[in-house]
């Protein structure tokens, strides 16, 4: 008796060996190294290689994403302030208003 359950994101595999159960780690699964040649140096370094420019793509991408999100929150950060502002300006204006009704009382 042989049954296993195994899911793809690699957390976690319940294995049933002959009526018993184990839980092991997609991490812990033991790799088939290839044999070393040259074309597996070539193909590392290809592999680096577009590693590296993907990397540095995102990396651009992200950069940019921050920047446009520190813009956002400055335009945001100077709009409260211009609201607060007008807001404290109305607030004075209705404050002058009432005295004048409370001393004419």
């Amino acid at each position: 008796m042989c049954d296993s359950a195994r899911f793809n994101n690699g957390q976690l595999n319940v294995i049933q060996h002959e009526g018993k159960v184990g839980a092991s780690n997609a991490n812990t699964r033991r790799k088939r190294k290839r044999p070393v040649g040259d074309s597996s140096n070539e193909e590392t370094d290809e592999f680096k290689s577009q590693l590296y420019s993907m990397l540095e793509s995102n990396s651009q991408v992200l950069t940019a994403h921050l920047e446009s999100q520190n813009v956002n929150s400055e335009l945001d950060r100077n709009q409260r302030k211009e609201q607060m502002e007008s807001l404290i300006g109305v607030l004075g204006k209705l404050t002058d208003a009432l005295t004048k009704i409370a001393d004419r009382l």
